[in-house]
């Protein structure tokens, strides 16, 4: 209290210098802008399943992995088994799903949280039902063309180097 200040570097206090240090803050996106995804990677053999994309807003035409943003309540092994469900007719059961890995994303303004999980176990025979037109077994390291940008890179990842935690940040 009745104590003076010390003065440090060019007679500014110590606060005042950590203050004049501090990075500016940046801008953090807000969760209703950060999209939380679960994927499955369906396995037969060498082979992963893989849906065209068809009627959808992103990546019309393009060969992707059956998954989809997780809802309100749902985990993503669970929001991962659903949209399976969904798009291609096959039932999993989301407690046997083994996690594959995950991957943060900031691409064009876009951010998001992919979690990736695998199994070789499910009910059905996989065909078309929503959000696709067609249905392939296909090798991870030769898909056909075209596919979602990012799927050769993530399958790469996580099935080839077995890549835990990975982020992709604009591109």
């Amino acid at each position: 209290t009745g104590r003076p200040q010390r003065l440090h570097h060019h007679g500014e206090s110590p606060t005042s210098q950590i203050q004049r240090q501090r990075p500016q803050p940046r801008t953090i996106p807000r969760m209703g802008d950060f999209h939380l995804v679960g994927y499955l990677i369906l396995q037969r053999n060498d082979r992963v399943l893989l849906a065209r994309r068809h009627g959808v807003s992103y990546a019309d035409g393009h060969w992707g992995l059956p998954g989809g943003h997780v809802e309100s309540g749902e985990t993503f092994a669970q929001a991962a088994a659903r949209e399976t469900w969904e798009e291609v007719g096959v039932r999993v059961d989301p407690a046997g799903l083994a996690p594959a890995g995950m991957c943060r994303y900031v691409d064009a303004g876009v951010s998001g949280l992919d979690v990736f999980f695998t199994t070789a176990t499910f009910e059905g025979e996989p065909q078309p039902i929503a959000e696709c037109d067609r249905v392939a077994w296909c090798r991870w390291d030769e898909l056909p063309e075209p596919v979602v940008p990012w799927l050769a890179s993530a399958l790469q990842r996580h099935l080839g180097k077995r890549v835990w935690f990975s982020e992709m940040i604009d591109g």
